[in-house]
């Protein structure tokens, strides 16, 4: 007995699989060229079905900007939601910058958003920026060079 389940309409559009293998049977050997031709027929943001895994697919910088953005602001939604106490909205501001950031360098988040780590990073950047924007006074007064104001 073969089980077919309608495609929930809330996810992307993708290409037809077949019952419990779905698409992987038509990725071959060079998937990224068969996912690049998924990609202009279905559009940037797709889902394929992998055996019994569905998979969103983000085929293009414009929308994995767009799906990273949407997920941590929603992320951010529920911190503040199961927060009960008042929430330091810079700090918010500060960590997701920072995990955007990290994520995009380094392909992972710095700080946890429900630990202090981000609080003390952030003082340390804070210093950094303290100690690098203070003027160099040797430049407008070539004769104090020697003093290394």
């Amino acid at each position: 007995m073969v089980l077919i389940r309608k495609r929930q309409s809330h996810l992307p559009p993708g290409p037809k699989g077949l019952p419990m293998v779905g698409c992987r049977h038509r990725l071959g050997s060079r998937p990224h060229e068969t996912l690049a031709t998924f990609a202009e027929i279905h559009g940037s943001l797709m889902t394929l079905q992998l055996g019994f895994v569905t998979t969103i697919v983000v085929s293009s910088s414009k929308m994995a900007k767009e799906a990273l953005r949407y997920q941590k602001v929603h992320e951010i939604v529920e911190l503040i939601r199961q927060t009960e106490q008042v929430v330091d909205i810079g700090r918010v501001a500060f960590v997701i910058a920072l995990n955007l950031v990290s994520n995009m360098i380094f392909s992972t988040e710095m700080v946890d958003p429900k630990s202090g780590s981000a609080h003390e990073f952030k003082d340390v950047i804070w210093s950094i920026m303290e100690v690098s924007g203070v003027p160099n006074h040797a430049d407008y007064f070539p004769m104090l060079k020697g003093l290394d104001l």
